[in-house]
């Protein structure tokens, strides 16, 4: 989970397949991929149209470059699912086709990787929040995963106690900017994760989080130990 401000930025990375979640909402981004050594991208997959998920698209392509972009059609008529070298991530949010305008048009994907050693679940949800992930829930397309990226950058609405104790996240990676006017994470937000016993991080705080694969859970490591 890269830092680049207010904004999201996931990169998903298996030896030399590389996929970029969202680009945050400008030129940030550029460095974010240089501290992980990416020249080159396989794909960027685009969670909705909002510029804090798409300011840095423009200089991710003429300055990196991808083989393609992919955006939110729906998964009513079955999961779409796109394999970064031995992971995936299936889409399991929204529902029907979006024109990506709004938070609730998110795509949220279900990242799974297992060699039989090492294993990682984990939900990324754009700017979704507690009703679309609830939905998607519900319809038994997500359970309990080892990382959550919290929706909408740790907003209020973003979970329920509820919800977190179902999602039973063993960390939880906000995405925010220093100083951001929104007061995002909310207190709200992080007491729900942290009651479930999620270890909750802000990028704001720790910069880059990098949750790898585990034998006995996620191993996480940041670039910057929390103040």
């Amino acid at each position: 989970v890269l830092d680049v401000g207010q904004g999201d930025a996931i990169l998903v990375t298996d030896g030399a397949a590389t996929v970029l979640v969202d680009t945050g909402p400008g030129d940030e981004v550029l460095d974010a991929l240089a501290r992980c050594n990416v020249t080159h991208l396989d794909a960027v997959v685009i969670t909705h149209l909002h510029d804090d998920h798409t300011g840095g698209l423009e200089a991710v392509l003429s300055t990196v470059g991808a083989e393609r972009v992919v955006v939110g059609a729906g998964v009513a008529a079955g999961t779409d699912v796109l394999r970064v070298g031995r992971f995936s991530l299936a889409c399991v949010w929204p529902e029907g086709p979006t024109d990506g305008t709004e938070n609730a048009d998110s795509l949220e994907l279900l990242l799974t990787y297992d060699d039989g050693q090492r294993s990682l679940t984990a939900l990324l949800t754009g700017d979704a929040e507690l009703e679309e992930t609830s939905a998607a829930l519900a319809a038994g397309r997500v359970g309990d995963v080892d990382l959550l990226k919290v929706g909408h950058h740790g907003s209020a609405s973003s979970v329920s106690d509820e919800l977190a104790r179902a999602l039973d996240a063993e960390v939880a990676v906000a995405s925010a900017g220093e100083g951001n006017s929104y007061g995002h994470p909310d207190p709200a937000c992080v007491d729900a994760l942290e009651g479930a016993g999620s270890l909750f991080l802000c990028t704001k705080d720790v910069g880059d989080v990098c949750v790898e694969p585990g034998e006995e859970g996620p191993v996480v490591s940041c670039q910057r130990v929390r103040g």
